[in-house]
């Protein structure tokens, strides 16, 4: 039996056995890299993302967006991203935060802006940033997941897990991906480096591996909120033409 479908298999049993709280993700293995593809769950991100991304390269920048969305029916729990966004096909370098306000300019639910030097944000005008704000405590980011946003995102959240049980919050699980293997000549976040908060930690993902973090989250009608955080690299996306 190969790896693949022995993975397969895994992955249904898990989703069979906690089809209430676990996101089933199949990611494979990127055709030109080695890297993880997109998951199948966020392909429609990727989509709507993508108008995006020449002003990532070109301006060498990242965007960082925040979007309160409708929580799901469904029990594979994927938030949805509604954002209008619109493809420029002129790719032009001009300032990085008028291109984007320009590609988010029918869109009236959020808010564009310059969060920090290198980082372009998207808000939603009723985005909760609660999460954001979570202590971590006994962080620890093991060698690999300082070359990988995915790790080191999911460890942000372990960390995390204190100040989200006071929020009555819980994240959407994913399982499978492939990880780069450190490397001196690749991006990565200092093994130095303190962070306070969650969003300390994905500022520095953004800046460190530039690409477009995704933090979104839905509120349930009793009181709790399930959210979900996804960085996407600017080298997962085609070059602009």
């Amino acid at each position: 039996m190969s790896v693949k479908r022995n993975r397969t298999i895994l992955l249904a049993i898990i989703c069979s056995t906690y089809p209430l709280i676990v996101a089933c993700h199949q990611v494979a293995p990127s055709k030109t890299d080695g890297r993880a593809a997109i998951p199948v769950s966020n392909t429609s991100d990727y989509e709507k993302l993508a108008p995006l991304m020449p002003v990532v390269k070109m301006n060498g920048v990242s965007v960082w967006v925040e979007y309160h969305a409708t929580c799901p029916s469904d029990v594979l729990e994927l938030i949805p991203l509604d954002l209008a966004v619109h493809s420029d096909r002129k790719n032009t370098k001009i300032d990085a935060l008028v291109a984007v306000q320009g590609l988010l300019s029918e869109d009236k639910g959020v808010s564009v802006s310059e969060l920090r030097p290198g980082i372009i944000g998207i808000k939603s005008d009723d985005v909760w940033s609660s999460i954001l704000q979570s202590k971590l405590v006994d962080l620890k980011l093991a060698d690999i997941d300082r070359y990988n946003p995915d790790g080191a995102i999911s460890a942000g959240i372990k960390a995390s897990n204190a100040s989200l049980q006071v929020l009555h919050a819980r994240p959407v699980l994913k399982f499978g991906g492939l990880r780069e293997e450190p490397s001196k000549q690749r991006p990565h976040l200092n093994a130095s480096a303190k962070y306070e908060t969650l969003e300390d930690l994905l500022s520095d993902i953004a800046q460190t591996f530039g690409g477009i973090l995704v933090y979104k989250e839905c509120s349930r009608s009793d009181g709790t909120h399930i959210f979900d955080i996804n960085f996407y690299r600017k080298d997962e996306f085609p070059s602009p033409l």
